[in-house]
């Protein structure tokens, strides 16, 4: 009867990431290659997302260690990884519906759960950063403030500290020393 419960239970986990894989597979089709549109896309990661703090939310802790996921650690990191992932591509749906403003909130969310995940961090600094190149280049709401491009600078420098192998966070820094 318990190696029945726990059977089920490692059937439900992992039916809930493969879920929430799908619908993460189903929204960057959508958003980069279809014709639906953002509003589509959006939706598929936003049910990804409920998925996934559902699952966050259960408790795993009494799972044995069969293997590396089913150990409670490796599962919670599979999981903020995810909702990072449905975060991220929430925000490229609201950016593509000219939504910046909930846009910024997911991905503020995202580093808030996951503070050492780098993709997080990019994220938000290389968003933060396009709002302050929009509104110098189109004048909108003046030029913007010290503490915007310190904050856009202080995402992309956590993120390059967070991956020193990758490029981009450096190439963008390197535009304010331009």
């Amino acid at each position: 009867q318990k190696i029945h419960g726990i059977a089920k239970n490692l059937q439900d986990i992992a039916g809930v990431l493969l879920k929430a894989h799908c619908l993460n597979g189903l929204a960057r089709i959508t958003l980069y290659g279809g014709s639906s549109g953002p509003d589509l896309a959006e939706t598929h990661a936003r049910n990804s997302l409920s998925e996934l703090e559902q699952l966050r939310q259960t408790d795993h802790t009494s799972l044995p260690p069969f293997y590396l996921w089913t150990h409670a650690t490796s599962l919670d990191v599979s999981t903020a990884f995810h909702i990072n992932m449905s975060r991220q591509l929430v925000a490229d749906s609201l950016l593509r519906a000219s939504r910046p403003g909930d846009a910024r909130c997911f991905l503020e969310d995202a580093v808030r759960d996951a503070p050492t995940d780098y993709d997080a961090a990019f994220a938000l600094g290389a968003f933060l950063m396009r709002l302050i190149c929009f509104q110098e280049c189109e004048g909108q709401s003046g030029k913007p403030t010290a503490g915007e491009e310190k904050e856009a600078q202080t995402q992309l420098l956590k993120s390059a500290k967070l991956d020193t192998s990758k490029a981009d966070p450096f190439s963008l820094l390197g535009l304010w020393y331009e």
